[in-house]
């Protein structure tokens, strides 16, 4: 499919207000949506509702269907799968913004009062709300409308179905009952064809000559870019809560793929055999460096108590027995405080965090024009997302496909160049849309402070997580406090199995979270079984092993391989990436070996004396 862009242009006859989550000033009830440059704006979100709204009047429920994908909340349903429904990536997108044209008075207000059944005021029932257009004034919103189409008649059609839609929409914004927002007229300009965005490709001379005389593995290194706000909600209790969808930082590699899966047709001969062994790491945020960082591990400590001064930050991945860190208590990621967060995090080469916004968002009932509520919930379906602007800030990620043949790997590196060209989308919560710009072939990006030996002289090896990982059997166990001997044998155990007993676990300094949810349960595993969800060891997560005698040669392989590959899950797991989420194709079980931090920072006589 192409893709094409409309350029919408709204006439409104003011008052109009979309309200904003920020607060304002003091006394300011309600505030003006603004974009990120500051000017008045309406979201594309409701632009979009007031579309399907008008399309359902209508009766295009095929239309809704083919371009706005169909109706999540019938999903909910129990006992259906979203399949039954039609759900599918919506192929029409909205700019996040519809800004103005004609920049509004500044500091306008207006009042509102709510009057009781007896006719009179009712108690604070006094509202302020700015009001930066005049009444009677005419203003300009302009938003893009993006688009996957087959042809030339089905662009214009789509054309023609927004342009009607839109006309019948007898108002915007807040306040339409009591006449804010009234729509006048809406133009749909003519479709411009979207071009592929060519990324800049490199290679490495080793890669450029010729292609390998025996299968071997094609990586690739990619620097992401987006303008669109993102939003990939953390798991709860700490992310994602209810009506409360807290994003995390990187673009997880599941999102890339599926996105390479749906633009990779099924009629090329490359796709069955390579696709499922396709593994896309998680694309971690950058501010132009040319590394990616390194997990924050849970080896590293400060110092606590008076006179620790001196002490920074310190690294006990060697230390297999508790000790004191300076004749103090260390003091551990759990117990960081802001400032020593952000010294760990600069450590293992994290810049600053993109910025966050809060949106809240809706679904509104055609029937009665008020929110949908939710009978399972017992309460409306109004809902936080918290996005990043990614101004400022790349993504580097890296692509790796095993055992390409040597006859296909230019056809392949052909092909994945291709796909990758085009725009990557919808990603996210917000179904944002983002675009390789650069593509490195043969030469993937290398983690931060990683640049140790697979197994160091004395035969040890440190194992630092990068992703949260599948290392506990499905059936483990065991007591939720003062059980460390059950992990340390569980752990000694998965170590063993994976490395088929070329390596022996010395000690550890991890932590675990349950995987699974709701919709885990219903869109991976189908229900078949009873629900159970999973133990996940956490990112930054260290395991101290350590080679047997006699073994070299097999920890080697297989720490490069876990390298290169990611961790495999455990036996009792669905090895397929469809059904299971926490697989290394997926992004998941991605490894940093032996990193030159835990060496560098590792405690020193003159700590004690510190």
């Amino acid at each position: 499919m192409n893709r094409y862009r409309f350029l919408v242009t709204l006439r409104v006859q003011g008052p109009v207000i979309s309200r904003a989550v920020q607060a304002g000033q003091a006394g300011i009830d309600a505030v003006v949506l603004r974009d990120r440059h500051q000017l008045e704006a309406l979201p594309g979100t409701l632009i979009r509702g007031l579309l399907r709204d008008a399309w359902a009047g209508f009766g295009w429920d095929q239309s809704i269907r083919d371009w706005l994908g169909g109706d999540p909340v019938a999903a909910r349903e129990p006992g259906k799968h979203t399949e039954a429904y039609g759900l599918r990536p919506a192929r029409v997108r909205f700019a996040d913004h519809w800004t103005v044209a004609n920049r509004g008075r500044a500091r306008s207000y207006r009042h509102r009062i709510r009057i009781e059944d007896t006719g009179a005021v009712s108690g604070g029932g006094l509202m302020l709300i700015e009001s930066p257009f005049a009444a009677g004034e005419i203003v300009t919103f302009t938003g893009l409308v993006s688009a996957e189409a087959d042809g030339q008649a089905s662009v214009d059609d789509l054309r023609r179905r927004i342009r009607q839609g839109l006309r019948w929409v007898p108002a915007v914004g807040g306040l339409k009952g009591v006449g804010f927002g009234r729509l006048l007229d809406a133009e749909v300009a003519a479709a411009e064809h979207l071009p592929s965005r060519q990324p800049t490709v490199s290679r490495t001379p080793a890669a450029a000559p010729a292609a390998p005389a025996a299968p071997a593995t094609l990586s690739l290194g990619l620097r992401i870019a987006c303008d669109d706000e993102l939003c990939f909600p953390r798991p709860g209790p700490k992310g994602t809560l209810g009506n409360r969808y807290v994003t995390d930082d990187i673009i997880p590699g599941a999102a890339i793929k599926a996105v390479l899966a749906r633009l990779w047709s099924t009629q090329d001969a490359l796709r069955d055999p390579y696709l499922d062994a396709l593994r896309v790491t998680h694309a971690l945020p950058v501010q132009g460096r040319e590394q990616r960082p390194l997990a924050i591990p849970l080896s590293l400590a400060f110092a606590d108590g008076r006179g620790s001064a001196a002490i920074h930050l310190r690294d006990l991945a060697l230390t297999a027995e508790p000790e004191l860190l300076a004749g103090t208590t260390p003091r551990f990621a759990p117990d960081w405080k802001t400032g020593q967060r952000r010294i760990a995090a600069a450590t293992c080469g994290w810049d600053a965090p993109p910025q966050r916004r809060v949106r809240v968002r809706n679904a509104i009932d055609r029937t009665t024009g008020t929110v949908r509520f939710d009978p399972v919930n017992d309460s409306g379906y109004l809902f936080a997302l918290e996005t990043l602007l990614p101004q400022g800030h790349r993504w580097l990620a890296n692509l790796q496909v095993p055992e390409v043949q040597p006859e296909d790997r230019d056809r392949l590196i052909a092909t994945l160049t291709e796909l990758l060209s085009q725009e990557l989308a919808p990603l996210g919560k917000t179904k944002a849309c983002a675009w390789v710009e650069t593509l490195r072939i043969g030469a993937p990006w290398a983690f931060a402070a990683a640049g140790g030996p697979l197994i160091r002289d004395d035969g040890r090896v440190l194992i630092d997580l990068q992703t949260p990982a599948l290392l506990l059997p499905p059936d483990f166990t065991c007591a939720p406090t003062n059980d460390g001997a059950t992990l340390q044998r569980a752990y000694q155990a998965a170590w063993d199995a994976l490395s088929h007993g070329s390596l022996t676990l010395s000690h550890f300094y991890a932590s675990q979270a349950l995987g699974g949810g709701i919709y885990w349960w219903n869109h991976f595993r189908r229900k078949e079984q009873p629900y159970r969800p999973v133990v996940l060891t956490q990112l930054g997560s260290v395991f101290a092993l350590r080679v047997v005698a006699g073994q070299q040669s097999a920890a080697a392989s297989h720490l490069a391989r876990w390298r290169d590959h990611g961790l495999p899950p455990p036996h009792g797991f669905d090895p397929d990436w469809r059904r299971n989420p926490w697989l290394a194709q997926n992004g998941y079980g991605e490894v940093a070996i032996n990193p030159d931090l835990h060496w560098t920072l590792a405690p020193t006589a003159e700590d004690d004396h510190a």
